[in-house]
This record gives structure tokens, sequence and C-alpha cells, in this order.
């Protein structure tokens, strides 16, 4: 990820920002970008575009926001999925076929099974329809399936359908048991315990710290 973009200060006579506002964007963005580009699968590029726009957004209505952190995040996903919409497809982030030549950054720390596990799951989700991935993903970050709806565009009910399909996929390619288990119940919640979720759940965490931890040493390295 790049630096922070330069935001425009405003007519702090007319309409004055807050500092705190200004805080926000600079202790934020980068998360928020991180998080763009992990969620919805898209170049680090397009994420910062987004959480750029986002923050510029929230930063002309501080004052009526509750929660920054939550509304710029909602904005940052509705604009990449606004812009992916109007170029008529989405682009997955690419993932090798072969698990032996998928590359992705994790921790130094991060055990030896515990990096196989994160490729298995990556693979498998790899072979989902990308809306299946989308809805996957955005369930796995805490959102409800009526959020997940109105992020995508689609109805609640055809969200519960996508998660149904999809994660019986998931079950059969990560070699789970093949019997039944209760999504939980059945209306705007789904069992956090679902041993799918909890295999994304892991492997999206140890995704994000390996991101961040690639991030810090590129800064790093940028300051020599």
């Amino acid at each position: 990820m790049s630096d922070l973009p330069d935001l425009p200060p405003g007519d702090r006579a007319a309409a004055p920002i807050p500092e705190a506002a200004y805080a926000f964007y600079a202790t934020h963005f980068t998360k928020l970008a991180f998080r763009g580009s992990i969620m919805l699968r898209v170049s680090e590029q397009e994420a910062e575009d987004a959480a750029a726009f986002a923050c510029m957004e929230l930063l002309t209505r501080w004052s009526t926001v509750a929660q920054p952190y939550a509304w710029a995040e909602k904005a940052m996903i509705r604009k990449i999925v606004r812009d992916r919409r109007h170029r008529l497809r989405w682009r997955p982030w690419r993932l090798s076929d072969s698990q032996a030549d998928l590359e992705i950054p994790l921790p130094l720390h991060c055990p030896v099974d515990e990096q196989n596990q994160v490729r298995d799951v990556f693979v498998a989700l790899r072979q989902l329809k990308l809306r299946e991935q989308q809805v996957m993903v955005l369930l796995v970050y805490g959102y409800e399936r009526a959020e997940i709806a109105e992020l995508l565009g689609i109805t609640t009910n055809y969200v519960y359908v996508i998660i149904c399909e999809a994660r019986e996929k998931l079950r059969f390619l990560l070699g789970q048991e093949t019997h039944p288990v209760s999504l939980g119940d059945g209306l705007d919640s789904v069992r956090r315990d679902d041993p799918v979720l909890v295999l994304m759940r892991k492997a999206l965490g140890w995704l994000h710290l390996g991101l961040e931890a690639k991030h810090q040493a590129e800064r790093r390295e940028g300051r020599r």
C-alpha cells in the first residue's frame, strides 16, 4: 500500500472539519484499504481509491456519523461494488490453481500446519463462483444477511441460498464430514462456530497478519 493520499482541507471558515476527523483518516486509512483488498479480492490500488473516497465522504458528514469506522467501511465496499458493476464484471484476486504454487503472504510465526490449512482454504475458495466468494468472505467478517444483501444489491433470501450452496461446496472441498450441520436459526444469523466459518476466519486472520507484516516491511524499506 502507498502512503496516505492528500485530502482537501475544505473551507474551514464555512464548514470546519474537526481535527478528530483528520486524525481518523490518518489512523484508519491503511486498515480500511487492507480490509477492502482482502474482503472483496480487489487490487491494492482499487482498495486505496475506495478507502480514500469513503474517508472523504466521512469528513464531510463527520458530526452526523455515530460509528465512523463502520460507516467508512460500508461506504468503501459500496464504492468497490459500484465500480465493479460499472465495468460489468468482477475480477477476483488471482490465486494459483495449484496448491504448490499458491503464494499467500503469511507472518513468519505461522506454523507449517497452519500454512497448509490456509492454502487449503484459499484453494477451495478459488473454486467457488465469485458471488459465493464475496458472500462467504463478508459473512466471515461479521456482516449479517441483510447487510450483505444491501451491499451486493441482492435479496436476503438469495444471500441465504448462496451461503447454503457455498458452504456445502467448501465442506466437500475441505474434506469435512458429509452429514448436515445446522446453519443456526435460519433467520438473520449463522452459527459462528460453524466449521467452515471457523476455518475461513482463521485463514483470513493469518492472511491479514501476513499482509500487515508485508506492508510494514515495505514501509521500512522505503525509509532507507
